[in-house]
């Protein structure tokens, strides 16, 4: 590994970009392979020089974004790895994702200091790029990674002396282990082994401080809490932990929740003292609303994406759909939709009925039937966006035509 980083740091050519091998997992639109890089060394906020000389270099969270345009990568995940990896979210400008709903404007950000480094290499040119791909998600996420006190290099090492590390994950593959073929597979994880042991039995599993998890290892933990199945990382068989118990603890709120308490409670101590905590449910603010329904809006595009199988019934395929505005729909659609009670299931009926169902009838009004061939031709584009008339807003999609395409590999040609 460490020649492997060596390596990463030659250049290219003489007169060409110094480019690093993390460049090259972020355009392979990579995370696995970005993770297992920073994990062995590599620096996740660094720069890609234009030339040999001293020209503005473009910081590698930028570039994965930019990626986007015209590899039309889904690059949430790209994102994400470097953030929870270390990168520094001033690494794409802060006026553009301090307010993470809003879409960010064109004009460049006016420098706080003569030598601000993203008035150098954020050229008129790039910064449009990244206002076109810079989506909801994104933002967000460079806006909550800056809010985020990060571990010590101290506390991980202790913690991991103690056998305390589970506390700190921050990937999926800390907590479940790597997926084949990447170092370590076959070793699993304490958690994947134990799952592979109990299922189909009854068993309990304990997660304390469970705040202090990140987005990625919550949202790896979304299909066994939803559909009681896991997939063994070490085997790939289905694993049955439906009757598994799964305690998850956190601190969040403590003392809040102890002063209403103090206040309101109507119930004596003889029972109080037996209950060891009292978490209450919070609902999403209409910030988080609008990012969690653009959330179901990018499952939607990369549903889209898929090819086009008429031998297994899979019709709507390789279309591309374009959000004009993505954070002005998807408030819209929060604003619209959401409910207390149901929580994210109503911002997923939302764009299923409000976006999904208009782009199946935009693309049935086509005349042209569906072959298997049309994967190899350029996507078919469809605009989804928001129009008021009267002082009323709907959602309105359209098929516009093609929408050229670099060819690409993805995860499902692999």
């Amino acid at each position: 590994m460490e020649s492997i980083l060596r390596l990463s740091r030659v250049r290219v050519s003489p007169e060409g970009p110094f480019v690093t091998i993390l460049y090259f997992a972020a355009e392979r639109n990579s995370p696995e392979i970005v993770r297992l890089l920073c994990k062995f060394g590599a620096p996740p906020s660094q720069s890609m020089r234009l030339s040999p000389s001293n020209e503005p270099t473009i910081p590698l969270l930028s570039y994965t974004v930019l990626v986007t345009e015209h590899d039309l990568f889904d690059t949430i995940g790209m994102a994400l790895a470097l953030l929870t990896s270390g990168a520094k979210s001033d690494d794409v400008a802060r006026d553009m994702w301090e307010n993470f709903v809003t879409t960010p404007t064109k004009d460049l950000a006016k420098p706080t200091l003569k030598d601000d480094p993203q008035r150098k290499w954020c050229t008129k040119e790039i910064r449009e790029a990244l206002c076109r791909n810079l989506n909801p998600m994104q933002r967000y996420f460079l806006w909550k990674a800056d809010q985020q006190e990060r571990p010590s290099k101290r506390k991980e090492q202790i913690a991991q002396g103690l056998g305390l590390s589970n506390l700190l994950e921050r990937h999926e593959t800390d907590l479940f282990g790597p997926k084949a073929p990447y170092q370590g597979w076959m070793d699993g994880s304490k958690l994947n082994n134990f799952l592979c042991a109990k299922s189909g039995q009854r068993a309990i599993i304990f997660m304390d401080e469970f705040e202090k998890t990140s987005e990625e290892v919550r949202k790896a933990l979304m299909l066994p809490f939803d559909s009681g199945f896991y997939k063994d990382r070490r085997f790939g068989r289905q694993l049955d932990c439906s009757r598994t118990i799964w305690i998850l603890t956190s601190n969040l709120g403590q003392e809040t929740i102890s002063k209403f308490w103090a206040r309101h409670q109507r119930v004596g101590a003889p029972l109080t003292g037996r209950l060891t905590e009292i978490v209450p449910y919070f609902p999403f603010n209409k910030e988080e609303q609008a990012v969690a329904t653009f959330k179901f809006m990018r499952e939607l595009w990369n549903k889209a994406r898929k090819n086009i199988n008429t031998d297994g019934n899979d019709y709507l395929g390789h279309l591309f759909v374009n959000f004009t505005d993505e954070g002005q729909i998807a408030s819209h659609l929060a604003a619209r939709h959401y409910d207390h009670e149901t929580d994210a299931r109503s911002l997923s009926q939302a764009v299923s009925h409000e976006i999904e169902t208009r782009l199946c009838y935009e693309f049935l009004k086509q005349n042209e039937e569906v072959s298997n061939e049309m994967n190899n031709l350029a996507l078919t584009k469809f605009d989804v966006r928001l129009e008021t008339s009267f002082g009323d807003s709907e959602i309105v999609v359209k098929c516009s035509g093609v929408k050229a395409m670099k060819h690409t590999e993805t995860e499902d040609d692999l």
